[in-house]
């Protein structure tokens, strides 16, 4: 049977990444504490910058401690708990939409924008095909803005950034993702990438194949 609460609130959200409308199913977070604890960091994880704001490193870890997990059951042939993942996803979606009005750095901005974009690949909305227009607006601006500017983001979080970008929300033709790729990227092949997104977050099982696709086309790899 399906869970048509978490439908209203992947259509919300979806709308949201469209139009850059307020989510008519957007709380108020209870708490900015990790939702997810873990024993041991991953040594191989991207290590957030000391300076981020200490809201945007909860829901940055929670997404990341959340992939390794899904990784790590799909590896296993283990099953995820559907309430649980659907909890997880409604307390990221929240304060990430809440994030909006607090992140002003523009480096910030950036991850919090693709985080976004992260989310929108872990629900398909039934029936419909929505253009997500206003995220796919907000980060062309924003690695048009990094671009020029002296703290440019790392290479590791351009990399992923750009990449979930293409497979999400909008598309690797699209002339800023090119030129972004382009202008900042080296050269690498797919392995290299794929050790570099699993750093930051990438679902194996859903990213993999579009992703390789992706890298590709920016890579004018005729052999993808």
């Amino acid at each position: 049977m399906r869970d048509s609460y978490a439908e209203r609130r992947s259509l919300d959200l979806a709308c949201s990444l469209s139009f850059g409308n307020e989510p008519f199913f957007l709380r108020s977070p209870a708490s900015w504490n990790p939702i997810l604890q873990v024993s041991s960091r991953p040594p191989d994880l991207y290590q957030t910058p000391s300076w981020w704001d200490h809201r945007l490193v909860s829901v940055f870890c929670d997404f990341q401690y959340l992939v390794v997990a899904i990784n790590r059951n799909v590896r296993k042939h283990a099953r995820y708990s559907a309430a649980c993942f659907q909890h997880m996803l409604s307390s990221l979606q929240s304060r990430l939409m809440h994030l909006g009005h607090h992140v002003k750095d523009p480096n910030e901005e950036l991850v919090q924008l693709s985080l976004l974009a992260f989310l929108s690949c872990t629900f398909k909305v039934p029936g419909r095909r929505i253009p997500y227009t206003w995220i796919a607006m907000r980060l062309r601006d924003a690695h048009a803005a990094r671009s020029n500017a002296s703290d440019v983001i790392d290479n590791t979080l351009r990399v992923w950034s750009l990449s979930v970008a293409a497979i999400s929300v909008t598309d690797p033709e699209e002339v800023w993702v090119q030129k972004a790729w382009n202008s900042n990227i080296k050269a690498t092949t797919w392995a290299e990438t794929k050790r570099c997104l699993m750093s930051v977050m990438w679902i194996e099982c859903m990213h993999d194949e579009p992703g390789e696709r992706v890298h590709g086309r920016l890579t004018n790899d005729t052999n993808v």
